[in-house]
């Protein structure tokens, strides 16, 4: 009975070991704001290592995410690379852009010159184009 028991549990551990993990799970909500500081709508922030922002991730966190949500836009900040991300919103995503913040401490896109850009097509996310 012991060995049944410890069996499970780290047949429970490994399962909870592999895969599982999305960028989005630590996302966090804000809210965007108009010039009276009244909300306006929502966004999301995702802070992630560069080399963890795949088109994979991107796609999984565009549909298992971000088009469930009601949101304006969401932003990925690398945290290896400052001043620099993803972005997306309802007709694209952007990798590998650069982000600043504003006087209220929100992200946006700032520059996207050499970044791949992404369209959503079908469950997909498009065969990458560089911006130019």
């Amino acid at each position: 009975m012991k060995k049944l028991i410890l069996v499970t549990v780290l047949f429970i551990l490994l399962l909870s070991s592999c895969g599982g993990s999305h960028l989005y799970d630590n996302a966090e909500v804000l809210s965007v704001v108009n010039a009276d500081y009244k909300p306006i709508g929502e966004y999301a922030v995702i802070e992630a290592d560069s080399t963890e922002v795949t088109k994979d991730a991107l796609e999984d966190v565009y549909y298992n995410y971000f088009s469930k949500k009601d949101l304006e836009y969401l932003v990925v900040v690398y945290t290896d690379k400052a001043g620099s991300g993803a972005y997306m919103n309802s007709g694209y995503v952007e990798e590998g852009v650069s982000l600043e913040q504003d006087q209220n401490a929100d992200y946006m896109l700032s520059d996207d010159n050499g970044a791949t850009i992404y369209y959503p097509d079908d469950g997909k996310l498009s065969d990458g184009e560089t911006v130019e």
